[in-house]
């Protein structure tokens, strides 16, 4: 097959994501690992696709081999963490496994998607534990941009990435805010509110 072809089926995959059509992504998907079947970027997005689709069981599985087997690619621990807090474990385990994606991006860009990755992930997918996890998350952002920033940007990669902890604080405590103004209300009996 063709490089033509090859980018082809990765503009149909991309289409199918951007329009939650993840059973048609998954056959692509794994379409092109049967062509190219050495690439881990493309098992992972199977797994991812496997993932979308709710598919918990047999993206847990290759997302768990992919991590053993390439322990190094951030991505894979990343959504792998997604994954297995869509399907209830608890953040106290799950805060390593993102930490573990920023430890392994390999450039700013790539931890700048998993920083926002992470933060979201904790501010909209826990209702209890989200602070000390950011806390973890802000004490090991500096040694963490040391070791991916050029040297004359790492000031500016610190501040740039506090900057946006400090947002994903707000949001945290606006979130928490709603749901305890929420629960009073249902105890009163209204569904509006406070």
């Amino acid at each position: 097959m063709s490089e033509k072809e090859i980018d082809k089926l990765f503009s149909g995959a991309k289409h199918f994501h951007r329009n939650q059509e993840y059973e048609r992504e998954l056959e692509v998907w794994r379409k092109v690992c049967r062509i190219k079947p050495a690439n881990p970027f493309f098992k992972h997005n199977v797994a991812l696709a496997l993932m979308n689709s709710g598919k918990y069981d047999e993206a847990i599985e290759l997302f768990d081999y992919l991590a053993k087997k390439y322990p190094g690619l951030s991505r894979v621990h990343n959504n792998r963490a997604n994954l297995l807090m869509r399907m209830g474990v608890e953040l106290q385990y799950l805060t390593p496994l993102f930490m573990q994606a920023l430890n392994t991006s390999e450039d700013v860009n790539e931890f700048t998607i998993h920083f926002h990755n992470v933060c979201g992930s904790i501010v909209y997918g826990v209702d209890e534990g989200g602070d000390e996890a950011l806390d973890t998350i802000e004490e090991m952002l500096p040694d963490l941009l040391d070791n991916i920033s050029p040297p004359d940007l790492r000031q500016r990669n610190k501040s740039y990435i506090s900057g946006i902890m400090s947002g994903y604080r707000n949001m945290a405590a606006y979130r928490k805010s709603l749901i305890q103004r929420r629960w009073r209300c249902i105890v009163r009996g209204c569904w509006e509110f406070c």
